[in-house]
């Protein structure tokens, strides 16, 4: 069977076919985390329409009658940074895999990413869809980042410890007071809170070219509207040094309430000046214990380290976090794909 191939963006996707994006979706995530509930479809409508106004989003759509049932993605933000880069995602159901199907939506994104003047492409795959690594590496991709998603069983989660920890980061760092903010950064701190979130840039990243982004105000309301658009949750505790009023760390929890059993643990960083305090530590241990008393259906936190992330890792084994999959992030130079995409089309004809 011959399948067309519709490319959208996502200003220009119908709700009906994003609606049937995420059905694939779910599919994929079914066969990746068959022990997770799916994705809740009209969620995907209004977080599509809420996404940022430095969102590029380009969509391939593989369809058998009204199913999408493969689909690659292509995105980047228009910012000062980062120029060069593009994210990318191909998906294939099992019974089309193996016929070039992904070979042909690389292609295509190759040649928009390329037109765009986005010739780095990024990626990432996990040990529960091995193929992606093989699909990755024989079109020219490098590994770059090895990761791992690390899960929290909450019924694991020594409550004590946690309460203990508190007791102590007040103890040792008498000069900081936490606040815990429950949905968007208040207004008045959002300034402060912009600069703080730049502490991400020194955050692991490996061998991957990516370059820091410089957060501002205006990207962490409209991240907000996106995130909340289909009614998570979110909350943040921060840790303010008292003393200058500056904030010195902060960590973020998200659920969806129609999918409360799974938490994500977003950020957690603490400004170099204000490290070795036992913030880290006080920060996480503050902000699930809220988290729990708003989400009492919360059975897993799931967060992504870096394997070099040594004192991250350490407070997050201390909790009980164990691995869960590998995370590797990939990236790939357009005339290497390229010259790979060439050859591959050669030996076709050879075959044929």
């Amino acid at each position: 069977m011959t399948h067309s191939i519709e490319h959208v963006t996502h200003a220009t996707m119908s709700d009906a076919a994003i609606r049937a994006r995420m059905d694939h979706v779910n599919r994929m995530h079914k066969e990746e985390l068959p022990e997770d509930p799916p994705f809740i479809v009209e969620d995907a409508v209004a977080r599509m329409r809420a996404l940022p106004s430095t969102w590029v989003a380009h969509f391939w759509l593989v369809r058998e009658g009204a199913e999408v049932v493969a689909q690659a993605r292509l995105d980047w933000q228009e910012l000062e940074s980062n120029r060069e880069a593009g994210g990318i995602d191909i998906t294939v159901e099992p019974h089309l895999r193996r016929r070039g199907l992904a070979t042909r939506l690389l292609a295509l994104m190759l040649d928009t990413a390329s037109a765009a003047g986005r010739p780095l492409l990024l990626t990432g795959t996990t040990n529960r869809l091995p193929g992606g690594k093989h699909f990755l590496e024989h079109f020219g991709f490098k590994a770059g980042y090895e990761a791992h998603v690390n899960q929290l069983t909450i019924a694991d989660l020594d409550r004590g410890l946690m309460a203990d920890w508190c007791m102590a980061g007040a103890a040792r760092a008498p000069d900081y007071a936490l606040e815990l903010w429950d949905g968007p950064v208040p207004e008045a701190r959002l300034g402060a809170f912009a600069n703080l979130a730049n502490v991400m840039n020194t955050a692991p990243r490996g061998d991957l070219d990516i370059e820091d982004t410089n957060v501002t105000p205006q990207m962490i309301r409209e991240g907000e509207a996106c995130a909340f658009a289909n009614g998570s949750r979110r909350l943040t505790t921060c840790a303010r040094h008292v003393p200058t009023g500056e904030l010195a760390g902060y960590t973020e929890l998200y659920w969806n309430p129609k999918r409360a059993a799974i938490v994500g643990q977003a950020a957690t960083g603490v400004r170099q000046s204000h490290r070795n305090q036992g913030l880290g530590r006080w920060l996480k241990a503050a902000n699930i214990l809220a988290m729990l008393g708003e989400n009492p259906k919360a059975r897993f936190v799931r967060t992504g380290n870096a394997d070099s992330n040594a004192p991250m890792l350490a407070i997050n084994r201390r909790m009980g976090f164990v691995p869960f999959m590998t995370d590797i992030g990939w990236q790939g130079r357009a005339p290497e794909i390229a010259k790979r995409l060439r050859r591959n089309e050669q030996a076709q004809l050879l075959v044929g």
